[in-house]
């Protein structure tokens, strides 16, 4: 008789390469590692990675956690950063990217409160520059393991949300960010699954129903009572029951499921809290329920 164990993260140097946005939190998500035991390098040349982690793999195990802070705002560093991560690759070498993305309006707050401009809008606006770094980046946010959006975190909510993803060790366990949004606002740019519960009857045409939300009872009574909505649910968390499996035999830690309706006020937020609290019954796994757009309306 064999006992299945879990798989647990490797006992190797754990690499993780933190990039994103200028703007979007990357000290403080160096900061919040750098608390938790990890050894910290910020704006690494590109062309240095493969010699840094070299080092750090003949250290006797001294550095089990390197993180390193990239800027690679610079079209002429991208490429130099694509060639390092495909060398560790082909080594052999495991490594993990953690993106950081905001919206532009909340990177323009964040300049013009410092005073200080987009390295990359030369002679234009601070918002030239931060188009110029998203096109740069694009390729690199599109490979990455993890996308965090910092748009609604403040600085402590990314320091724990940094904190949970990186600091555990033993069996793995899945973290999954459950989080309601409304699409007349935009999908979230960080989910990795996305379901649409605009089938369930609005209970914003219902008068005495239009002023709560989601999260009040009478609310998530009529959401979770509608047709087909039980079954939407349960058929929902059966079908990423084993990609949670698969994530956990790819030693991957992180996921958002975004549950969107048209205002993100009431469908999407009852449901959310429901698919929350049915997956955090799993074993192994962890969630978090946000409201993305809650309290906009």
């Amino acid at each position: 008789m064999t006992t299945e164990l879990s798989p647990v993260k490797p006992a190797e140097t754990e690499l993780l390469v933190i990039t994103g946005m200028s703007g979007a939190g990357r000290t403080t998500a160096a900061h919040a590692l750098e608390d938790h035991g990890w050894y910290v390098v910020e704006n690494l040349p590109p062309a240095l990675l493969g010699t840094l982690t070299e080092l750090v793999a003949h250290s006797g195990g001294s550095i089990p956690k390197l993180a390193v802070v990239m800027d690679v705002r610079s079209k002429s560093l991208f490429p130099q950063l694509r060639e390092a991560l495909h060398s560790l690759s082909a080594a052999g070498i495991t490594y993990r990217v953690l993106f950081l993305e905001a919206g532009d309006d909340l990177l323009v707050r964040r300049f013009e409160q410092g005073r200080r401009p987009h390295p990359l809008q030369g002679d234009g606006r601070i918002v030239d520059g931060i188009a110029k770094e998203r096109e740069v980046l694009r390729e690199l946010k599109e490979a990455a393991e993890i996308v965090l959006d910092t748009t609604e975190f403040s600085v402590h909510d990314l320091a724990r949300s940094v904190t949970e993803l990186f600091t555990d060790s033993g069996p793995i366990v899945l973290r999954l960010n459950v989080m309601s949004f409304g699409f007349k606002y935009g999908v979230p740019t960080d989910a990795n699954y996305v379901a649409d519960v605009r089938f369930i009857p609005n209970p914003h045409w219902v008068p005495e129903l239009r002023p709560h939300t989601g999260k009040d009872k009478q609310v998530s009574d009529y959401v979770l009572g509608a047709k087909g909505a039980a079954e939407f649910i349960g058929h929902y968390i059966a079908a990423l029951e084993p990609v949670f499996e698969g994530y956990r035999r790819e030693n991957k830690h992180y996921a958002t499921i975004a549950i969107g309706c048209t205002g993100g006020k009431h469908r999407s937020v009852a449901t959310a809290e429901e698919v929350g609290r049915r997956l955090a019954q799993l074993p192994g796994v962890r969630v978090n329920v946000t409201h993305r757009d809650l309290g906009r309306e």
